[in-house]
């Protein structure tokens, strides 16, 4: 069964765990990346903001017989849902939340209110130090400041040039909860991560813990999210706990997590689950059971021509 991995980049671990059940195809917009040696194919396509974007895609797909196409970039998600039709309409699914989901998890604002709607924990918006500054339409890292005194606020504020928020800086531990869920919004998985060590926004040393408060507050917040969309698919949620045990929910984004491969060795199968949603498979077997185990991660490189 072939699958196609959107902007497959550097997710070399993503791409070996699905290869074990799927033939992978990779395609990103630029042919330097280590992902294409490690998929089973690899295919050149145009930006998601290129008209030829969609077509490009759909064609590879059909060529290659492709089942399902698991997208990893957030500029794509809006595209593929106003167009997820287009290829259910020659059986490939997408494995990707409704679009209000996308929408009101990939616009920082519209999760601040989500969470102010729901009567979710999450920081407040305040205009002083401490605080953390993030673009509205931010991914990962990029363009987020700490700002620790008034100083570094104003400074933060000169040096974004795009729309913000300013949230209040949460102390305490940090977790990143990977959850899966099928085609119809029911949980599959939850698997809770503290983040250790953090490079470049994306977690270097890590450790499963099975702790029951931030996994069931995590369920409550996906069933929250259900009442607007359906909930499809890999989904990362990132968190504090305080030292009062407050939980605080920061983000939620509706794709695969970059520390994920802790939640495959833990004992999450994504592929095997992937093919039974591929399948029509809809769980209703109860959140799945994991191991606590911890990671630590090395670089490793692809030599080339280039």
């Amino acid at each position: 069964m072939n699958i196609i991995i959107t902007s497959i980049g550097r997710r070399v671990q993503l791409i070996e765990h699905l290869k074990e059940t799927f033939t992978v195809i990779g395609v990103d917009a630029s042919d330097c990346n280590a992902g294409r040696y490690f998929a089973d194919r690899f295919f050149m396509i145009p930006r998601c903001d290129d008209n030829k974007y969609l077509s490009e895609l759909l064609r590879i797909a059909e060529e290659n017989d492709v089942k399902l196409i698991l997208p990893l970039y957030e500029k794509e998600f809006a595209v593929l849902c106003d167009n997820r039709e287009m290829f259910e309409q020659k059986g490939i699914k997408i494995l990707l939340s409704d679009k209000e989901i996308i929408n009101i998890c990939n616009n920082k604002l519209a999760t601040q209110k989500f969470f102010e709607k729901e009567g979710i924990m999450a920081p407040e918006l305040v205009n002083n130090a401490p605080a953390i500054l993030k673009p509205v339409d931010g991914m990962g890292s990029r363009g987020v400041y700490v700002a620790r005194t008034e100083a570094e606020l104003e400074a933060a504020k000169t040096l974004s040039g795009n729309e913000y928020i300013i949230q209040e800086k949460i102390e305490g531990t940090e977790y990143t909860v990977d959850v899966l869920c099928d085609f119809e919004g029911n949980i599959v998985s939850v698997v809770p991560r503290i983040r250790l060590e953090v490079r470049s926004g994306e977690v270097a040393k890590s450790r499963t813990i099975n702790d029951k408060a931030v996994i069931d507050k995590t369920v409550e917040l996906i069933d929250k999210l259900n009442k607007y969309g359906k909930v499809a698919g890999p989904v990362t949620v990132q968190c504090f706990v305080t030292e009062k045990k407050e939980i605080v929910f920061i983000e939620i984004n509706p794709r695969v997590g970059g520390g994920v491969p802790l939640t495959f060795e833990a004992g999450i199968n994504y592929g095997d689950f992937i093919k039974k949603f591929i399948n029509g498979y809809v769980h209703k077997d109860g959140i799945c059971e994991f191991k606590e185990i911890g990671m630590l991660r090395y670089d490793k490189a692809v030599y080339t021509s280039l």
